[in-house]
């Protein structure tokens, strides 16, 4: 009888950042587009990890998220990096309405010894391909957001990573009393990424969670301040964040937003 043999790839340190910072790049996209953060004509579609995805046109945003995943790819290459947390506000406000927590466990042995893991590129594509159908359809289980906003990126690194130019000392911009969606997760047998939103609930109606997403409650505290170069320490962490640009865009089929400034070039 004819046995399968099923082909593994050889996952580096390097090689393994590389995947990791990717997928936060078009992470970040999607949410950008599927929650309403900029208009919908900004993006074009491409194709990547099997499925159609959404990418920013603006100039702004895409050098931004360049070097976002550029800084990322270091501090996971280095095993410094243990969490990203991109954050939706009110521009009015800067009420915090939605938390998207990456959080990342990396393999010590990697660092210790120096070995590689074992691991298929499609297997880590289908792991990657849930996660962004679970982003894709965020419309089905998030409240919809009827107000212009804008957006941070947070970073929970050690504390000794000195603090690039960009980022600035941050607060971790919690939500009081969230309400919890925890999505899918993907590993490259080096880094671990688990993927999990909070966000704001008023009287929200609970028919519209999926009844295969698990809710939690929101516990941890740290401390900081907005929109600067912002860096916090967390015993053995530092959290720091990387303010967005504060364009806004309007919701898909949804309520319509005011444009901000940085849209006046339209």
């Amino acid at each position: 009888m004819a046995s399968r043999t099923v082909a593994k790839d050889i996952i580096t340190l390097r090689g393994s950042a590389a995947i990791v910072s990717e997928f936060f790049g078009y992470a970040a996209n999607s949410i950008l587009y599927n929650r309403g953060i900029y208009p919908e004509e900004s993006f074009a579609k491409v194709k990547k990890y099997g499925l159609p995805m959404l990418l920013t046109q603006d100039e702004g945003v895409k050098s931004f998220i360049t070097n976002l995943t550029a800084q990322l790819s270091e501090w996971l290459e280095a095993g410094k990096l243990q969490r990203v947390v991109m954050v939706i506000m009110s521009k009015a406000t800067n009420e915090v309405l939605e938390r998207w927590n990456f959080s990342i466990e990396t393999d010590s042995d990697v660092f210790e010894k120096g070995v590689s893991r074992e691991k298929s590129d499609r297997e880590i594509m289908r792991e990657i391909q849930a996660i962004m159908r679970q982003i894709a359809s965020s419309i089905t289980y998030l409240p919809c957001l009827d107000e212009p906003c804008v957006f941070d990126v947070l970073a929970y690194t050690d504390t000794d990573v000195a603090v690039p130019f960009t980022w600035i000392e941050s607060d971790p911009k919690l939500i009081a009393n969230p309400q919890m969606v925890k999505l899918h997760s993907f590993d490259t047998k080096i880094h671990k990424v688990d993927t999990l939103v909070s966000y704001k609930n008023d009287e929200w109606d609970e028919q519209r969670r999926p009844r295969h997403m698990n809710r939690y409650g929101e516990y941890r505290r740290v401390k900081g301040m907005r929109n600067g170069p912002k860096m916090e320490k967390m015993g053995q962490r530092t959290k720091l964040t990387r303010p967005g640009l504060p364009h806004t865009g309007r919701p898909h089929g949804r309520v319509n937003l005011a444009e901000s400034k940085h849209d006046s070039h339209r």
